[in-house]
């Protein structure tokens, strides 16, 4: 009986540990580490130059001293990460070539390329330097008086967290699993890494954890006072500032009227998503579909915002209604291809939003979120493309897209939480008996998912002494269920199956 007891344990827990993925990448040829001479006061070699078959790498300058600074480019291949999958942690790992031109402080800034898959590297003059690159960027204080040892690649050679930028990647609408991916560094001082040329196995490697989405939610703008606009100061408006557009057939991004007339606040709410706390947040969008294009005004961009609360209200005709209310300090920039939004009924990747997902993020992680809560965004900026309202086509309203993974297993101490968790039977009938140990004294909450990511059911929440404990599930309603056991903060997440 113990040993079937054990081995039931043993098999839940290595699903609860499976889930979070690690894949390392290593730069495989020449042509995908390149160094590139920029412009500066102390640049001695031929601006745009690309220094290829070198030996090694100089981040920050060629040359001791701050002289002849530089662009280094990284590019890795076959990185096998599904699209929208929540990326925990990702960095850049380079081994030590040489220590005698150190420069100190040694600052970098990394970017990615603007590209959906790069393709590798050439020695024509502003090759690195001309490749698109995401708005975003990563800054890397490499530590003083490190890199003193060749052949060192622990984490001081360890780029910080560049998740951000591999997670606005595999969230394009054109990621593919096993494309590439490259990246760039500049800035001051210089630490000299091996390049592919000069050890193959020294080589730049890119280290990523990540999960693959789990659930995705679409909600939509569900009644017109889920969509208003309020129009802003400016020096072309002539409406009456403050005043809400109640009952429009559209939204207008940008201005209400063509070349920049009327500037606006577009605000849109959406209710009751289906968002378990302790998701995160790989991508969130939102979709708007075209209403007309008479009055296309280019260039278009926006930043979006979101209002800092888990509960905000649907809008009203009060003036400044929507501006009024507090949001988060973050935003996001949204620049709409130009010439887009050209024809009536229009719903595909130009009128998806760029990737809000911080913004979702900040509001799931507010301790008072809870699963069924709603959400607002605003939109204000330049130019003009205008979009269905509820009003105007119901079917046709924003909506968000949200792909979210739950993370499996944060609870790492089994002095807590041992490595008793079951679920027996698993898959089960009506019921089913959740099972695990505490090693001491902790506050727990046990939950119950559906597999859209819906709360089921809070089958306890209490401070519990050690010892181990039992909870019966119960459903008429097939399908896979997710039980959320959180103790004192931290969370694991075992998998059930009601046949």
């Amino acid at each position: 009986m113990k040993k079937g007891l054990f081995l039931s344990l043993s098999m839940v827990w290595c699903f609860c540990l499976s889930a979070q993925q690690t894949i390392t990448v290593q730069v495989n040829t020449i042509n995908d580490d390149l160094e590139e001479y920029l412009p500066g006061p102390t640049q001695t070699k031929t601006v745009g130059g690309i220094d290829a078959g070198s030996s090694d790498l100089e981040l920050g300058n060629e040359t001791a001293g701050n002289v002849d600074p530089q662009l280094v480019g990284l590019r890795f291949t076959g990185v096998n990460i599904p699209k929208n999958a929540w990326i925990a942690s990702a960095y850049l790992q380079f081994e030590v070539d040489n220590t005698n031109k150190n420069t100190d402080p040694c600052n970098l800034w990394i970017k990615a390329q603007d590209s959906d898959n790069p393709v590798t590297f050439d020695p024509t003059p502003f090759n690195l330097s001309q490749r698109p690159k995401l708005q975003d960027s990563v800054y890397w204080a490499i530590p003083a008086g490190s890199w003193t040892t060749v052949g060192a690649h622990d984490a001081d050679q360890r780029s910080t967290d560049i998740s951000k930028l591999v997670q606005s990647l595999v969230t394009r609408d054109g990621w593919v699993s096993g494309n590439a991916m490259a990246f760039f560094l500049y800035g001051s001082g210089l630490r000299e890494a091996e390049s592919f040329d000069g050890s193959a196995t020294g080589a730049c490697k890119l280290i990523i954890n990540f999960e693959p989405a789990s659930s995705s939610v679409t909600a939509q703008v569900s009644a017109a006072e889920d969509d208003l606009e309020e129009y802003l100061p400016g020096a072309n408006q002539t409406k009456t500032v403050g005043d809400l557009d109640a009952g429009s057939s559209d939204l207008e991004l940008g201005c209400e009227t063509a070349n920049n007339v009327d500037p606006q606040l577009v605000g849109v709410r959406f209710a009751n998503l289906a968002i378990p706390k302790g998701a995160k947040i790989s991508n969130a969008r939102l979709q708007f579909q075209v209403d007309n294009t008479n009055k296309n005004t280019d260039p278009c961009a926006v930043w979006i915002k979101a209002q800092n609360s888990v509960t905000p209200l649907s809008f009203t005709t009060t003036p400044f209604d929507i501006s009024s209310r507090p949001t988060l300090t973050d935003s996001v920039y949204w620049s709409i291809p130009a010439a887009s939004w050209t024809v009536v009924g229009q719903n595909g990747a130009d009128q998806r939003s760029s990737n809000i997902a911080r913004l979702v993020q900040k509001l799931v992680d507010r301790a008072d979120w809870a699963s069924g809560n709603a959400m607002v965004f605003t939109l204000a900026g330049k130019g003009l493309r205008e979009a269905e309202s509820y009003d105007g086509l119901p079917a046709g309203a924003c909506k968000l897209l949200i792909d979210y993974a739950l993370p499996s297993v944060a609870v790492n101490d089994p002095a807590v939480l041992g490595q008793h968790i079951q679920v027996v039977p698993n898959p089960f009938d009506k019921q089913t008996n959740i099972s695990f140990e505490l090693k001491e004294q902790a506050q727990v909450r046990i939950e119950v998912y559906d597999q859209l990511g819906r709360l089921v059911q809070v089958l306890a929440q209490a401070r519990m002494d050690a010892g181990i404990h039992t909870f019966r599930f119960e459903t008429n309603q097939a399908g896979v269920y997710y039980s959320r056991i959180i103790v004192n903060g931290a969370a694991a997440v075992v998998k059930m199956v009601k046949q």
